[in-house]
């Protein structure tokens, strides 16, 4: 948030998302940490949390962020689109590791898998989708567009 502050007051929508994809990105490293020792209720609690933050981001995502790509951006239909399609995979692959037991070696399959998924869609975006988007909208907008994804997170989550 500091970096969304700097520029002005209000919160930075593109800023508000880069912060979540590293939060994203912290739970996934402590993931990968984990040694076959750790027990199953501590891989459960990350994935729950995994789970909390990756379905407020979607959602606010969809809501918000997503209709300014698809008007702003020349091809923002397309990119809507296959962000869209990468979501529906994510949330598919949230519900089969919230209905596998942790002690199950498919449950860290899923989450692999989930980390993979995610990381693939978060480096597309950073690297084409917010810097067009920062292009195409000025300050004003981007800190409107921020403050609304901080009341969608806030009613949200």
């Amino acid at each position: 948030m500091a970096q969304a502050m700097e520029r002005g007051g209000g919160s930075d929508a593109i800023d508000l998302i880069l912060e979540d994809h590293r939060r994203v990105d912290e739970l996934f490293d402590r993931f990968e940490a984990l040694t076959d020792t750790v027990d199953s209720a501590e891989k459960r609690e990350l994935a729950t949390q995994m789970l909390r933050e990756l379905s407020v981001h979607a959602s606010i995502e969809e809501q918000i962020f997503y209709p300014a790509v698809r008007e702003r951006l020349p091809q923002g239909d397309e990119i809507v689109g296959e962000s869209l399609d990468e979501h529906r995979a994510v949330k598919e692959l949230l519900a089969a590791i919230e209905d596998t037991d942790p002690a199950d070696p498919k449950f860290d399959e899923r989450v692999t898998m989930l980390i993979r998924e995610v990381r693939h869609h978060v480096e597309e975006e950073e690297r084409d989708v917010l810097p067009a988007l920062r292009a195409q909208l000025d300050d004003d907008a981007v800190r409107e567009m921020g403050a609304a994804m901080l009341r969608a997170k806030e009613s949200v989550g």
